[in-house]
């Protein structure tokens, strides 16, 4: 996660891609618009040497340019690193030492990552933690009963933090080595937010600290900053670091940056020639950091502090929180750096190879003194895109960073305070206003407010207490929404049986007598009172008076609740709260108002739970809600009065009597009488059969030859694609027809071939009339043939408006 500024949106320069190819080796695509597509016969041949020649000169022009924005921000890290005033003396030679960190990152990467261009570096996602185990020990240490000298103060925080990154450096290659990559990223983002936010206030009070020689550690110690010296010296640095901001917004080029910092020096140093100030001067008021104590600065300076004798192992456990912290964040930051870097290459990179590659880094960085690194995303995407694909250029900036390390001079004292304070003002209004102001426009509500309890959290309290607390606040927002997402809907659909047609109305009338719910995802303690307020919204408890018009849209909505079906197909789990919570009180408030409840679909692992509870005990269980729904309908048939009907079918057909069981199943005739069905036109024109369990009627695919009627018993209609045998348990059942209802009836309608395939799964007498005689019958009686076309017709609108009130309720 690269914060360096602006430097983050560097264009390309140049009209060069690379792409990565299988065998991790990468190559140049040039690509050209319209205009500046070349000329063949203009084009000349360019000699080998002369190439190769540009070649390295643009791999020098392009590591020195990564060195000068680089350089600067590894002096900026080491100031926030060692922001406390008793490091001020010393910050000459842990300037030097934070150089020699970033040399041994770039090194590191520049060997052993997959991508030749890559850039790695001394990195702010864990230069925080640094920083606050050096704030942590020095205080520790000066709350302590035993008298410290400083040398103790500087082994003992400098052996911690290149001890914590040599740890952080080991975990990172084991958490690589595992694969376990994906399961550091876990992070969540609202809270890295906040600590990125937390990142910016830090490094802006860090510049306002550096430059006014005041200790700035939060928003009590502003007031410190009351004085025209303070803000003198403090706000050329601030307005300088929303220079550079602008600059990098509104100009995009590489040399952006570049430009913009060597703009402010000269700023700077010609003010100085034009009032004639010498740098002691400057020093004197407060602009540049003061000499080293011992003038000329030796290559070994940097290590004189590292003192085992006066290293103080007491005080590191007090680190492991914040070292546990710092191991998260480097490895999620680093993760989405690799994220990152692989969106622009267009190719996958292997996230778990390139966190070894981090780890391993950070192991050489810590035995060498150093501090925590990662890659530099922004320099390495400024590199990809320059075309440079090689791995000389990390040489260059290795190089020019160790130079400025061997030089006796220390540049902290020839370069202005505010030139630092500017670009740790770039840090902080670049992350500001990424997570704090344009994080709204890409974040819920939720989530944003976390990432600011995050950064609150972390400024009052502090930072290791900032992340536990976010990431608690993550869990409850994850809690809160999930309660949402755990859906439960409320569907509006009857089963799969097609029955005659006043058994059809009578349950048209009492549809919402029957109530189901679906439930989806992991029902826990935080879904019971969502589902609960679900069931009393829906349950309707009181029976109002129905209308007395059968079908009527609006006896719907009316009915009093005689049955609840919970379908739990798409439900993963349940914890043993909600059962206690929700399914029993559910089964309780039910019970108390003489309502059925049913489940169908239940999982085995959910079944299990509720069985445990006694929550099954008096309801009933289903397989399926195709099964639930039809007991349902059943049931609610025989509480409404329809059982006589089923009576009398059954008397009919003892006496033999087909042709009045026929005519109840017909609109009844007309006064004229010239409509009835008699015995003798029903042999004319209707045949009629007992047929055994598991007689095909038809076929898929067959020719339609008639319409039939379930006169008594049960047809089954299925689909039959890719011919299964007939007694296949696996087929999938479209519509079982029962007593009374016409089957065939719309494909002969639509004058097509049979769309599945009819058998009977019980022993059923059905009528058939076929087309001849149906045209016979029109020809013949008109009036009766009117009866079976009205009755067929009916059966098709009723179906028609069962699915129509099904999709508007």
């Amino acid at each position: 996660m690269d914060s360096m500024g602006a430097t983050a949106r560097t264009p390309m320069p140049t009209a060069i891609e690379l792409s990565y190819n299988h065998e991790h080796s990468y190559v140049q695509e040039h690509s050209y618009t319209e205009e500046t597509l070349p000329i063949l016969h203009h084009v000349a041949t360019v000699p080998e040497a002369v190439a190769s020649s540009g070649k390295y000169t643009n791999i020098l022009v392009y590591g020195i340019t990564n060195a000068v924005i680089l350089v600067p921000l590894m002096i900026s890290f080491a100031q926030i690193i060692f922001r406390d005033p008793v490091f001020q003396p010393y910050l000459s030679e842990l300037v030097k030492l934070a150089m020699v960190s970033g040399a041994v990152h770039q090194m590191c990467f520049s060997l052993s990552s997959t991508m030749p261009f890559a850039v790695g570096q001394v990195q702010d996602a864990g230069l925080i933690f640094l920083s606050a185990m050096a704030s942590s020990i020095v205080h520790s240490l000066h709350k302590s009963d035993d008298q410290f000298v400083m040398q103790e103060v500087l082994s003992t925080t400098l052996f911690t933090l290149c001890g914590s990154t040599a740890f952080l450096g080991v975990a990172l290659v084991i958490t690589g080595k595992l694969r376990w990559a994906s399961f550091v990223q876990y992070l969540p983002m609202p809270v890295v937010g906040g600590y990125l936010s937390f990142i910016g206030l830090y490094c802006f009070q860090a510049g306002l600290s550096m430059m006014s020689s005041l200790e700035i550690n939060n928003f009590m110690d502003w007031p410190k900053l009351a004085s025209w010296k303070s803000v003198a010296l403090c706000l050329p640095g601030a307005i300088g670091g929303v220079f550079l901001f602008v600059a990098m917004q509104r100009v995009k080029h590489f040399a952006a940056l570049p430009s913009a910092m060597m703009f402010i020096l000269a700023v700077f140093y010609t003010v100085m020639w034009l009032i004639g100030a010498s740098f002691d001067d400057a020093r004197a008021h407060g602009w540049i950091a003061p000499l080293p104590t011992d003038g000329q600065m030796n290559f070994l300076d940097m290590y004189k502090h590292f003192k085992p004798a006066h290293f103080h192992s007491e005080f590191l456990l007090d680190q492991v929180p914040t070292w546990i912290a710092m191991y998260f964040v480097v490895a999620f930051s680093s993760s989405l750096d690799v994220a990152a870097i692989e969106m622009a290459l267009h190719k996958p990179l292997d996230h778990n190879a390139e966190l070894q590659t981090v780890g391993w880094s950070n192991l050489v960085s810590g035995f060498t003194g150093g501090f925590t690194g990662s890659y530099i995303f922004s320099s390495t995407i400024f590199s990809m895109k320059s075309g440079v694909n090689s791995r000389l250029t990390g040489a260059v900036i290795f190089v020019v960073e160790i130079a400025l390390v061997l030089s006796p001079v220390s540049i902290i004292a020839y370069v202005p305070k505010l030139f630092f304070g500017s670009l740790q003002t770039l840090f902080a209004v670049d992350l500001i206003m990424e997570w704090i102001v344009h994080a709204r426009k890409s974040m819920f509500l939720g989530e944003y407010c976390i990432l600011w309890f995050t950064f609150l959290v972390m400024n009052v309290w502090n930072l290791e207490a900032g992340i536990v607390l976010g990431i608690a606040g993550a869990g409850v927002n994850f809690i809160l929404s999930y309660v949402h997402t755990t859906v439960v809907r409320p569907v509006a659909r009857q089963s799969l049986v097609k029955r005659d047609f006043r058994e059809r109305t009578l349950l048209m009338q009492h549809r919402k007598a029957i109530v189901v719910l679906e439930l989806d995802g992991f029902i826990f303690f935080g879904s019971s009172v969502h589902i609960m307020q679900q069931v009393r919204e829906h349950v309707v408890w009181e029976s109002p008076c129905p209308s007395h018009d059968p079908i009527n849209a609006q006896d719907v909505v009316t009915l009093r609740t005689r049955f609840l079906v919970m379908d739990f197909e798409r439900v993963r789990g349940v914890d043993v709260t909600a059962v206690r919570s929700c399914f029993n009180a559910t089964k309780q408030m039910l019970s108390e108002h003489n309502i059925t409840f049913a489940f169908a679909n239940l999982p085995r692992n959910v079944q299990g739970m509720l069985d445990l509870h006694n929550v099954l005990d008096g309801c009933h269980v289903f397989s399926n809600l195709e099964s639930a729904l039809e007991w349902c309908e059943d049931d609610l048939l025989r509480m409404s009065g329809a059982t006589p009907l089923h009576d009398q079918m059954h008397l009919y057909l003892q006496k033999g009597a087909t042709v009045d069981l026929l005519s109840i199943f017909l609109p009844p005739p007309s006064d004229m009488h010239d409509d009835v069905l008699t015995d003798a036109l029903a042999k004319l024109y209707i045949e009629s059969a007992l047929h055994p369990a598991g007689t095909v009627i038809y076929k898929s695919g067959s020719e339609v030859d008639g319409v039939y009627l379930v006169g008594k018993g049960t047809v089954e209609v299925y689909d039959d694609d890719g011919g299964m045998e007939h007694n296949d348990s696996r087929r999938a059942r479209i519509v079982r027809v029962s007593n009374g209802a016409w089957l065939g009836d719309v494909d002969m309608v639509l004058n097509r071939r049979h769309s599945f395939t009819a058998e009977t799964k019980t022993p059923t007498f059905i009528f058939c009339l076929k087309q001849s005689s149906l045209k016979a019958m029109r020809r013949d009686h008109p009036q009766l043939a009117a009866r079976f076309d009205k009755a067929i017709l009916q059966s098709m609108a009723l179906w028609i408006f069962e699915s129509h009130v099904a999709i508007r309720v």
